[in-house]
């Protein structure tokens, strides 16, 4: 008999090693499940957000180029069209960056004389 109780407590401890084990094991895939939601989630809205301004660039390419096209006939609408510039502080001469933006680039005689005193 007493064979027999000793076999019972062996048995009871590896019953209960293998319940921990398999706990962790259980553990470690939650975990690992968890991570990979969480990994994949972020990663789609980095997609998103790459996507959203991808198609922002696009779209804004698209606008100027509608805009100056249209405006390409009239140099005078075109010129108030891009009127910020004259705030904007830039190496070269004015009539220069105008004659740049608006004409020919046979048509740039600003551009000589700003060249020539070296306001590039």
């Amino acid at each position: 008999m007493s064979q027999f109780k000793i076999r019972n407590s062996n048995e009871k401890g590896i019953a209960l090693v293998l319940v921990l084990v398999l706990s962790v094991i259980a553990l470690a895939m939650t975990a690992a499940l968890i991570f990979m939601l969480t990994s994949g989630t972020q990663i789609s809205g980095a997609q998103r957000r790459y996507r959203t301004a991808l198609e922002a660039s696009i779209g804004g390419s698209d606008i100027m180029y509608q805009v100056i096209a249209s405006r390409i006939d009239n140099p005078v609408t075109l010129a108030t069209e891009f009127s910020f510039l004259s705030s904007i502080t830039v190496p070269t001469s004015q009539a220069c960056l105008n004659n740049k933006l608006l004409l020919a680039t046979t048509s740039w005689a600003s551009c000589a004389a700003a060249q020539k005193n070296n306001v590039n």
